[in-house]
């Protein structure tokens, strides 16, 4: 299912009137709506704002709108590509300053179409499949012919690892488990070990492999959590603009706290730093994000922000699939000393509640921004 991943923007000059084309992931029509009253906003001063959108695993929802050009020259030429590149969960809007000259039922609809082409182009487009994590052990004799078949059937390498023996770690789509297994087998008269992960949702995002969601027996998805830091003051300027940029994809800020899900004024001022930066923002409290973190959207690439190393423990041992803490700012205060070269203040119990994260599996580090050296906060 092609779906895009990051939102792009793409302008074309036609007659010296301007087409901007704006896209963005979206998982329901309440977002679709959303997005193009933002966009009508932002181009507030703009003859046209023009839209089209497609939701659904197969499109069952597709909405346009030709906002003032002649019927059927500016919406439907939109969404008549978003079909046919058979891309799910988008949502286009063309923007056109008026250049003073008319182009005429012909020109409009193919202009309207490049500039939404311009704008797909400009996005990262992915193709998400199911598939599962298959490891293979063999000796080094069968390494040759595995490595064959990988190739010949086209499937992406995850790790290889050498020891006595040879561990491939790869990834296959569900429609080719039944018959690369079925080749292995063959290729290595029986003598491999193989041993296949969960059934999950995959693609490759730059020629990088991405895990989306995986599927558990009560039927709950794996949230695209980006990355998740503890910051004292959660979202400010470094983490709304410097983070957001680094981190690509990412297009919601969850902040998991229990004082800012109930105070109107911070998350008045979380918002429009949130907005500076094209993200959408979330605020609750530590037990709701437990509860509701699953039903995340696979369109919803997170950044999950924390006040302190309590609040992620807690979200940790609750279930919610962190995998990378980076602690930033963490102020000076009552027994707490500072660590390291860098103005980061911890006491014992911050520590201890770090090292319990850090027990579970997760990639823990101190980083105040992105370009930073991540340092150890054990030391």
């Amino acid at each position: 299912m092609k779906t895009v991943y990051a939102g792009g923007e793409g302008e074309i000059v036609e007659k010296k009137s301007r087409f901007i084309a704006t896209v963005r992931p979206v998982s329901s029509e309440e977002e679709a709506v959303a997005f193009i009253n933002e966009m009508k906003k932002k181009y507030w001063d703009a003859r046209h704002n023009c839209s089209a959108f497609v939701i659904g695993d197969r499109q069952e929802i597709s909405r346009c709108s030709d906002d003032g050009e002649p019927a059927q020259t500016a919406g439907r030429p939109m969404l008549d590509v978003l079909l046919k590149e058979e891309i799910h969960n988008v949502c286009v809007v063309v923007t056109r300053y008026f250049g003073g000259t008319l182009l005429g039922t012909g020109g409009l609809v193919r202009a309207y179409q490049k500039a939404t082409q311009t704008g797909l182009e400009n996005s990262v487009i992915i193709d998400k499949q199911i598939g599962r994590k298959l490891t293979i052990g063999t000796d080094y004799n069968g390494l040759g012919k595995l490595q064959y078949l990988i190739a010949k059937d086209e499937l992406t390498m995850i790790d290889t690892v050498y020891t006595e023996k040879v561990e491939l770690i790869l990834m296959v789509p569900k429609e080719k488990e039944q018959s690369f297994e079925k080749e292995v087998i063959e290729a290595t008269s029986g003598n491999a070990d193989i041993s296949w992960g969960d059934e999950v949702l995959y693609a490759m995002v730059e020629k990088n492999l991405k895990i989306f969601a995986a599927y558990y027996k009560e039927e709950k998805l794996m949230p695209d959590i980006l990355m998740t830091r503890i910051d004292n003051r959660l979202v400010h300027g470094q983490v709304g603009v410097a983070w957001t940029t680094a981190l690509p994809g990412v297009n919601l800020i969850v902040v998991a706290d229990d004082l800012a899900a109930a105070d109107p004024l911070q998350q008045s001022l979380m918002t429009a730093t949130a907005k500076s930066s094209g993200c959408g923002i979330r605020f609750f409290t530590l037990d709701k994000t437990i509860a509701v973190i699953h039903k995340a959207s696979a369109s919803q690439h997170i950044f999950l922000v924390v006040r302190n190393p309590q609040s992620a423990r807690k979200l940790v041992e609750g279930g919610v699939p962190i995998d990378k803490l980076c602690i930033g700012n963490m102020h000076v205060g009552p027994g707490k000393e500072v660590t390291g070269d860098v103005h980061v203040y911890m006491d014992e119990k911050d520590k201890e509640d770090l090292r319990a994260i850090r027990a579970k599996g997760v990639d823990v580090y101190i980083q105040i921004a992105p370009g930073d050296h991540k340092l150890d906060f054990d030391k």
